[in-house]
């Protein structure tokens, strides 16, 4: 059964469109109007849709307008005409369209009358919107694929009818925020499985591509790095690593014997971030630990030999207790109350090493897949390890997924261009806790 909202819980969209002071524009140039968006009392509502299309509008222009505490204010541009049919889709903090509504009108370019759109409990597709007018806009690429979790990026170009590029900022916005959403700078991130498009707009004209979430294709060399004593891998330090307020390391290990020894980290010793697979793991900033225990601490061993584990050690800045946190296996195992400064020390990462005032050493056996270091706390309580590989997003500082298979590189698969180098030999292993996805 569909139910109108009233006023008091959900969302009365309220839109004036007036008259606006505006440079002459050139003839080929629709007049527009510029239509303030107001909408109050929607609490349940977290993004509006906001759909324009008319019989002299090639295709419908989209434009999403973000909720805050059920408030919005926001301007669209419309092209003046008659018959505009607004049509607004509202969706929940969970991307799901919980509510629709639409009014045809007629905007002129003088002040018009107060139009009120009641959106209603309804579910439904959205259209596309593509060129209008002699000036252009264009995306690019036309058609894109990504994955659930992960990212895309589109182009868009304006010229005029001279075929000139125009140095004007495009509006993106997604048909469908629950397949996919898109930022200011057009880079796409898969939600969930479907299609849609995202759109483009400037000064009324507009231009798509058509967009397809599916699921995570991983490559038939899946692998994990093979270490032993004496071999470890370097990574650069990078200023993207250095300066972080919150922080998350993770990956999955399989160790062969139990030594002291960080199995991943940054360099030096007793500064930046480590993790022993023997009894120690922590984070230092500005000389102060968040740690599960004091370096070299006798105690059980945190992991154990012939078996893989997914670690997670997290600093979230947000809170105000328990800002550290150690998983292993998804089980929250230790946290401590403790507030850090800025994380990163300036030194390079590494794996099976260590080094301190009067020496180094990397000393272990074993295995290590799917490395991943970013900078937000993934994690706040027990969990599921992963076990389908990592896409990057815009918190992935590094990503290390270990399918180069030979050679002397490793590759980061974040975007920041942070490859490591092995040094002595290392191998690779089909041996890896990474599963392909299932289409059932």
């Amino acid at each position: 059964m569909t139910r109108r909202l009233v006023m008091s819980v959900a969302a009365v969209l309220t839109l004036w469109a007036c008259d606006q002071t505006m440079p002459a524009q050139p003839d080929t140039e629709p007049q527009m109007s510029m239509v303030p968006v107001s909408v109050s009392a929607a609490p349940g509502i977290g993004t509006l849709t906001i759909t324009v299309s008319a019989s002299d509008i090639p295709s419908d222009l989209v434009f999403n307008v973000t909720m805050t505490n059920g408030e919005a204010t926001d301007t669209i541009t419309i092209p003046a005409g008659s018959a505009r049919t607004i049509t607004v889709r509202g969706y929940d903090a969970s991307n799901i369209e919980t509510h629709r509504g639409s009014k045809t009108v007629n905007l002129t370019e003088g002040l018009n009358p107060q139009l009120t759109v009641v959106l209603q409990g309804l579910t439904g597709d959205q259209p596309l919107v593509v060129v209008l007018g002699e000036t252009t806009v264009a995306v690019s690429p036309e058609t894109a694929t990504v994955s659930v979790g992960g990212t895309t990026q589109l182009a868009a170009v304006v010229t005029d009818e001279a075929g000139d590029t125009l140095d004007v900022s495009v509006r993106w916005a997604s048909s469908h925020p629950a397949v996919v959403t898109v930022d200011d700078a057009g880079l796409v991130s898969g939600v969930s499985l479907g299609s849609t498009s995202v759109t483009a707009t400037y000064a009324g004209l507009g231009a798509s591509a058509a967009v397809t979430v599916s699921e995570v294709v991983l490559p038939t060399n899946e692998s994990s790095l093979v270490f032993t004593p004496g071999n470890y891998v370097r990574i650069p330090s990078d200023p993207v690593l250095q300066g972080l307020v919150s922080f998350t390391l993770e990956f999955w290990t399989f160790i062969e014997a139990i030594q002291d020894e960080s199995i991943i980290g940054t360099e030096f010793f007793a500064t930046g971030w480590q993790f022993y697979p023997g009894t120690w793991a922590g984070i230092e900033s500005e000389g102060v630990w968040a740690a599960n225990s004091g370096a070299h601490a006798q105690g059980p061993s945190l992991t154990s030999t012939g078996v893989w584990y997914h670690v997670a050690m997290v600093y979230d800045d947000a809170l105000t207790e328990n800002q550290w946190k150690l998983f292993l296996d998804g089980q929250l195992v230790e946290q401590q109350s403790i507030n850090l400064g800025l994380i990163g020390d300036g030194q390079d990462v590494v794996i099976n090493r260590h080094t301190w005032a009067s020496g180094s050493s990397s000393r272990l056996s074993g295995k290590i897949d799917e490395v991943r270091v970013s900078d937000v706390a993934r994690y706040s309580a027990s969990f599921s390890p992963p076990t389908i590989r990592f896409a990057t997003d815009a918190h992935t500082l590094l990503l290390l997924h270990f399918d180069e298979m030979s050679g002397g590189s490793i590759l980061d698969s974040s975007g920041n261009g942070l490859d490591g180098s092995v040094v002595g030999s290392v191998t690779w292993s089909a041996d890896t806790p990474m599963q392909a996805v299932s289409n059932n």
